[in-house]
């Protein structure tokens, strides 16, 4: 009888175990898929992620719980998204210093004051984020015409980045729970900026939509 109740108290813990493992991990086949497409998204997504750590660096908010919780956040990753990929560099609104059209500097410039038109950034927003960008909190550029208007203000910080940004990145695990995925990525800094920044672990939820990736959140931990 001792041996029966053993053997069934090992059938019910291996079950337990298996049970544990199929919510909170994908299989090694389907794991190579996810890692291949999240790689490919991260590629994508570089430039972005160098520059939402560094302006929370500047602004100290490395130990934020989610590096996106504020819309001038996502603005700013969604306009380096488009310079990154999209490159329409024409389709950029770019004013100087009185507010006057300057069709001679690049959006990137330091001096140069750009915006895009809601709809050609919102579509971006959506396919990144899987919504509609929150005008009411968009961030604004202190020239009310077109922060009035219907523009979205790209707030350019890459003049103070100075060489600073990630030089690799390696997927370390990836955990899905019902329709959401959570990736751990070990980074490598730039040497300046790994001065800075003491937490080298990326945290990324995300989920599909339309089998795009969609953010959910981002944070950096040890």
């Amino acid at each position: 009888m001792k041996k029966i109740l053993l053997i069934l108290s090992i059938v019910i813990l291996c079950g337990v175990g298996y049970y544990f493992l199929r919510i909170n991990n994908i299989s090694k086949s389907v794991y190579s898929s996810e890692k291949e497409n999240l790689n490919s998204f991260i590629d994508k997504i570089r430039q972005p992620l160098n520059m939402l750590i560094i302006s929370n660096s500047i602004d100290n908010r490395i130990d934020s719980k989610n590096l996106m919780d504020k819309e001038s956040y996502k603005q700013q990753f969604v306009m380096e998204y488009y310079l990154s990929n999209i490159k329409k560099y024409d389709s950029f609104i770019i004013v100087n210093q009185m507010g006057e059209i300057d069709n001679e500097v690049f959006p990137t410039e330091e001096m140069a004051i750009s915006y895009l038109k809601y709809e050609e950034f919102n579509k971006y927003y959506k396919l990144l984020f899987g919504k509609d960008f929150d005008k009411k909190n968009k961030e604004l550029s202190g020239y009310e015409k077109y922060d009035k208007g219907d523009y979205v203000y790209y707030s350019n910080r890459r003049p103070g980045s100075n060489g600073k940004g990630i030089i690799s990145y390696d997927i370390d695990s990836i955990i899905k729970h019902k329709d959401e995925y959570k990736a751990k990525l070990k980074l490598k800094y730039s040497e300046s900026l790994n001065e800075e920044i003491k937490k080298d672990t990326l945290v990324m939820n995300y989920k599909y939509k339309n089998k795009n990736i969609i953010i959910k959140e981002i944070q950096l931990t040890n």
